[in-house]
């Protein structure tokens, strides 16, 4: 298939204005100049999956340009501007130079018939910092005649990283990460091409011991990374993550679940999962048989906290909870749903089964969604929550005193469904999550792939 090269330009002149130049000078000789900030970029670009072409800006910043894209199931985008069709779909790249910043929207349409394609053993490798065994990425050619493909052997191939910077890969496709974040990596055979994703994490969850450990950050790191490599049972296992009287564990990173599943957790005399989330993101996990029976019991944690920067005075690392599946059992006549307290943050897109241990129902007097809630203007939301208590209906807050409990619920908490049943939660999540995210039967809690 032919490649056609597009060439974009970005101009970005970038403003530095003090915050205080638009109603006084501090010093009359010394008049504040404003700078006109100028961005042009084209408005739509089309290309085909595997394509690859090249977006170049300009800037008079001395600021490094960031790149991002909308949808990275669609396109990728590196950070040298270059991107690639993934699949059919649109997606909007965006280009920024400090505040100031310009937008491309890119259609990719579906390939042409192929007469030759090339097969990868996976579209997506996740590889962490600390392995030890690398990881291959393994190709084969084919020919296509009249929609049959027929295996050809003693191709070389040639494969290419979009960013050295997080990952490189030789000509043998054994895969080298460098550092946390995410690349593509295009493998060429004469004049075909595909391409795969290849995911860094700081490091690979592979037993109960690593889930409990990456846990522990306890705030010291809040950029380090971590992934789910297979399913976990707990069974027998002894766990010391959350709060008790003389615990206090905080989780700062972040932890990508793969849709994988954790089994069988004994929470002991700890709260709940997660204990405290400053600043953490959390995706795409289950959790089956879990049984709490500490004091101030929860589901997810017992505060959630979006990170606030004192030196900055600004919310960074905003908490993020998505496509959470859990389904738990307490032991206590009273509890919360989510969590005791949260701050801020983003809870969408998780699903909860509530039982109790003794088979009875839930008081609606002493169970709540959140012990309180106090949101600071938009910095979250719940959305997309749906929780089965057997019947009970639960509220979003408990019965308080404190008005504060009740800061900004109505504007931050969107979206929030308590089910009378598992058949109601599955119908509900099904017009509600995404298919490609969730797999949602009837009359089952709904599991994140």
């Amino acid at each position: 298939m032919s490649k056609r090269f597009l060439t974009i330009v970005l101009s970005v002149a970038v403003v530095c204005v003090s915050l205080f130049s638009l109603t006084a000078c501090s010093d009359a000789k010394t008049p504040t100049t404003k700078t006109k900030i100028t961005v042009s970029i084209a408005k739509n670009v089309e290309i085909e999956e595997d394509e690859i072409t090249e977006l170049k800006a300009t800037t008079n910043s001395s600021e490094t340009l960031q790149w991002s894209v909308s949808d990275k199931s669609v396109l990728y985008v590196s950070q040298s501007g270059k991107i690639i069709g993934k699949k059919p779909g649109t997606a909007t790249v965006k280009v920024s130079a400090g505040a100031a910043f310009a937008e491309c929207v890119v259609t990719v349409r579906a390939a042409e018939v192929k007469a030759y394609d090339i097969v990868c053993d996976s579209k997506e490798y996740d590889v962490s910092l600390d392995e030890t065994e690398p990881k291959k990425i393994t190709a084969d050619y084919f020919e296509i005649k009249n929609g049959v493909e027929t295996k050809v052997d003693g191709k070389t191939f040639t494969f290419t990283s979009f960013d050295k910077g997080v990952v490189d890969v030789d000509q043998n496709g054994i895969i080298t990460p460098v550092k946390e974040g995410e690349a593509l990596i295009v493998i060429t055979c004469e004049n075909v091409q595909t391409s795969v994703t290849v995911n860094v994490f700081t490091k690979a969850i592979k037993t109960p011991a690593d889930w409990m450990s990456a846990l522990k950050n306890n705030n010291s790191d809040k950029n380090q990374s971590f992934y789910l490599a297979n399913d976990l049972d707990f069974t027998g296992v002894t766990y010391d993550i959350g709060m008790t009287a003389s615990s206090n564990i905080w989780f700062s990173g972040t932890i990508e679940g793969k849709g994988r599943t954790i089994g069988n957790l004994n929470l002991g005399e700890y709260n709940s999962i997660f204990g405290k989330i400053y600043g953490g993101r959390i995706s795409r996990l289950n959790f089956v048989n879990v049984k709490v029976s500490a004091d101030n019991p929860c589901t997810i944690a017992d505060t959630i906290t979006t990170y606030y920067d004192t030196g900055a005075s600004e919310f960074r690392n905003e908490t993020s909870i998505t496509d959470i599946s859990v389904d738990i059992e307490y032991d206590k006549p009273y509890g919360y749903a989510v969590a005791r307290k949260i701050y801020g943050g983003t809870v969408e897109n998780v699903v909860i089964n509530m039982k109790k241990s003794d088979g009875g129902m839930f008081d609606e007097k002493y169970y709540t969604v959140f012990g309180g809630v106090y949101y600071w203007g938009t910095v979250g939301t719940v959305s997309n929550l749906f929780i089965c208590a057997g019947g009970a209906q639960l509220k979003v807050v408990g019965d308080v005193t404190d008005s504060n409990q009740y800061y900004n619920v109505g504007n931050n908490v969107k979206d929030f469904e308590v089910c009378s049943s598992i058949t109601n939660l599955s119908y509900k999540a099904f017009n509600a999550l995404d298919k490609s995210v969730w797999d949602i039967t009837p009359a089952e809690l709904p599991k994140v792939k």
